[in-house]
């Protein structure tokens, strides 16, 4: 008897999110597409043809599928059409957007979701649905992108959430320009219509800021002092006792408006404790405080966007700070004009303030 050698069929490997797929079922539930393009040669229509009659109608369809389209929107949603047709007509999904969001929320095609919006950046989609920009921003899927340019298209909406998002972003200064005026005004606008994380968030912000403002008073403080206690060659082991203290207290009124008498100045033996105990006696923060506007003018300065040149950005940012925290009516052709420098802007701006 002769034997006839019969051979084994060739093995086709499908592939798609970091998994081997054995059947469509699985296939599906790890639909990605920039893995399964390259299987479009004709390997996915092979091992389709291979597991029973459903899989095959599918091949035929791929067969006539134009793969050009895939560059286009349209196509894409057309091609997950042919695998996802019934999940599809349920959820009733008629565009790439509603997919791409559905799948997302959707733990079981969690995965299909994160994979087909990266292919949809990668296509330039301009975003047009806010629920879904929105979730993907919070998958934290797209770190590097300007989110804040992507969600002011849709502050027309008025959405809470949008507001809040838009102005912490804003605020931190999150791939964007920082404009902590803008940012409190967009979180404000969303807790007025309530959205309570935005007051939470605007509180646990305050707080900070009174740290830091106490931070930077403590340091000038302690920075008055210890000139007073240079000029009469003292340190900061030495008792206090020694300096002038008529001097000291002229001082702190011209820029902590704040009156400490002698008796209470004698109290405190170094330059550290006698600055912790100044600064408890200064009053909160106000509108009206030069070193308040001091500090304000510090910070901006470290937020321009370059070291030694103020954009007109800077300018603008500044501008509506003195203009709605400070009553400030300054030109702004008057900080314009003096943009080349960060330092001759603030000189500018004290030299025009009054209490």
């Amino acid at each position: 008897m002769t034997l006839i050698p019969i051979a084994k069929p060739v093995r086709i490997r499908i592939k798609s999110g970091g998994e081997e797929h054995s059947s469509l079922e699985s296939l599906k539930r790890n639909f990605c597409l920039e893995d399964i393009k390259p299987l479009l040669d004709g390997r996915l229509i092979r091992w389709l043809q291979r597991l029973g009659k459903k899989e095959q109608m599918l091949a035929d369809k791929l067969k006539a599928f134009d793969t050009n389209r895939l560059e286009r929107e349209e196509g894409m949603f057309a091609f997950i059409q042919l695998f996802f047709d019934q999940e599809l007509d349920a959820a009733h999904l008629r565009s790439l957007q509603d997919v791409a969001q559905h799948w997302l929320t959707n733990p079981n095609y969690q995965r299909n979701g994160i994979y087909l919006v990266k292919a949809f950046f990668e296509s330039d989609v301009q975003w047009t649905d806010l629920t879904l920009a929105k979730e993907v921003y919070k998958k934290r899927l797209f770190p590097t992108q300007d989110w804040s340019a992507i969600f002011k298209g849709f502050l027309y909406q008025k959405d809470p959430e949008l507001f809040f998002i838009y102005g912490k972003l804003l605020y931190e200064g999150i791939g964007c320009t920082k404009d902590d005026v803008t940012g409190r005004k967009y979180m404000n606008e969303a807790y007025s219509l309530g959205w309570e994380e935005a007051g939470t968030y605007l509180k646990r912000a305050e707080d900070q800021s009174i740290l830091e403002n106490r931070n930077l008073v403590r340091k000038a403080v302690l920075e008055i002092i210890r000139k007073e206690m240079a000029i009469h060659a003292i340190n900061d082991r030495t008792p206090i006792r020694f300096m002038l203290y008529s001097h000291l207290r002229d001082q702190l009124l011209e820029q902590f408006n704040v009156t400490i008498s002698s008796r209470d100045l004698q109290d405190y033996k170094t330059a550290g404790e006698l600055a912790d105990f100044i600064v408890k006696r200064i009053p909160a923060e106000t509108p009206k405080n030069k070193m308040t506007l001091k500090i304000d003018l510090e910070r901006w300065k470290n937020g321009c966007t370059y070291t030694n040149f103020v954009t007109n950005e800077d300018c603008e940012r500044l501008w509506q700070l003195l203009k709605t925290k400070y009553q400030l009516e300054i030109p702004f052709s008057a900080l314009i004009g003096r943009r080349g420098r960060s330092r001759l802007i603030i000189d500018y701006v004290l030299s025009q303030y009054s209490e």
